[in-house]
């Protein structure tokens, strides 16, 4: 009985000493201005980790609670709201050099300055220089047939991670390789999920025709971005009516034909078949892959060695157009955001300076979705003009930041330019 008196006194101790004292873990003399001081040389304290769903479920957080998020790998805290709580800031950045020109007055994507950034908080700017100097950019279709070639072999040399398809619909695919020993078929909706990677390949390789039935639609997904994605052909390209196709149609040495009511965020591009298209929209992707190098292709929506570009009606044609043989006359009943240039080589050349009425646009888009407050109307003249975007967006998992131009009239140049995205909290 006097044993369990003493022990009952020495709880009530411990009980008082945690209560109203200071802890030590690793120390016996714990600092005196803390409740709980943690003493180690080869350990860490390790805070709850979990998704940002699960933390939007716990009830009533107190301000303080501290938690690790591991959908955006870092700290969260409460404080009225959850905040993210960055020991460093993320930043992105990429540019471009030397001039380039448009003479499209519905927004173009500018190539190369795009950004898909982790999901987050982020301060965007843009910053380059401009002036309404009429330019004739560049082409050579010689050139442009080497660099076809180019990206064929960069494609072929890859090896194939799924050799068993032959027909791809209403489902889920993951980044690899498809190369297929007969023709390929694709029909109802086609997700290609890059599971985050915004780097991430998706090659699709008949060896016959490639088709995909009306109505089919591709879906990108979680960071999947059309310049990654390739539908490369031994023979024949056929895209049926009204289908929502995304990606690179490459036919090695036939023909490629989309059809009435179809958009393509892609190019068309064959050594030697004729290219046919319409009534529809064709816009080229907003910078070249990273992994599969277009060359001097990365601006043109449509190429052909030697066949015709054949358009239909009052198609939509967003990037530059040439064949190094076949006749484009039947463009003149389509609407080109862009060049269409003649067979052989077109220097590039500077003729002067456009009406100084002239509007130029410049504007942030999100996802694909424009930002409103990033809108910058400017007159442009003769002389250079300094040009500055800001805006602050949050991201989320899969978005692009891209900047996008337009003008009035003329055409407009700009010069080099950066986009940078740094993260806030």
């Amino acid at each position: 009985m006097q044993y369990i008196g003493k022990l009952l006194v020495l709880l009530l101790l411990a009980n008082w000493q945690i209560s109203s004292a200071q802890v030590g873990i690793g120390t016996i003399n714990p600092d005196t201005s803390s409740i709980l001081d943690l003493t180690s040389n080869s350990q860490g304290i390790l805070t709850p980790r979990m998704t940002t769903e699960q933390r939007n479920l716990i009830s009533s957080p107190a301000n303080g609670l501290l938690i690790y998020n591991t959908t955006t790998s870092g700290f969260n805290y409460y404080d009225d709201g959850w905040k993210d709580y960055g020991t460093y800031a993320k930043y992105y950045s990429t540019n471009g050099v030397g001039d380039i020109g448009t003479k499209s007055n519905i927004d173009m994507a500018l190539p190369y300055i795009s950004i898909s950034p982790a999901p987050g908080k982020y301060s965007v700017s843009f910053d380059s220089q401009f002036t309404n100097n009429i330019m004739i950019i560049a082409a050579n279709t010689d050139t442009l047939l080497a660099d076809f070639f180019l990206a064929y072999n960069q494609l072929e040399i890859r090896p194939a991670t799924n050799t068993s398809r032959i027909n791809f619909g209403n489902e889920t695919i993951s980044p690899g390789k498809y190369s297929v020993a007969s023709a390929i078929e694709i029909s109802g909706s086609l997700t290609l999920d890059a599971g985050g990677d915004p780097n991430a390949l998706f090659i699709f390789k008949a060896n016959g025709d490639l088709n995909m039935v009306a109505g089919t639609t591709i879906i990108l997904k979680n960071g999947a971005l059309p310049e990654n994605v390739f539908w490369v052909a031994e023979g024949a390209i056929g895209i049926g009516d009204n289908t929502i196709a995304k990606g690179i149609l490459i036919s090695h040495g036939y023909a490629i034909a989309v059809g009435n009511a179809s958009t393509l965020d892609g190019k068309m591009l064959t050594n030697a078949g004729a290219i046919a298209f319409g009534v529809g929209t064709c816009t080229t992707p907003s910078k070249e892959s990273s992994i599969i190098s277009l060359g001097s292709l990365s601006t043109f929506v449509a190429f052909t060695g030697s066949g015709a570009i054949n358009n239909t009606g009052a198609s939509v044609y967003n990037g530059n157009i040439a064949s190094g043989l076949g006749a484009t006359t039947s463009l003149a009943a389509a609407t080109v955001n862009g060049t269409i240039f003649p067979p052989g080589n077109t220097p590039e050349t500077n003729s002067g300076y456009s009406n100084e009425n002239t509007i130029a646009t410049f504007s942030i888009y999100q996802g694909g979705v424009l930002i409103p407050n990033s809108i910058r109307k400017l007159k442009c003249n003769s002389n250079r003009s300094n040009l500055s975007l800001q805006t602050i967006v949050d991201v989320v998992s899969g978005q692009t930041i891209d900047v996008k131009w337009n003008i009035s009239s003329g055409t407009l140049a700009l010069g080099n330019r950066i986009l940078t995205l740094t993260s806030v909290k």
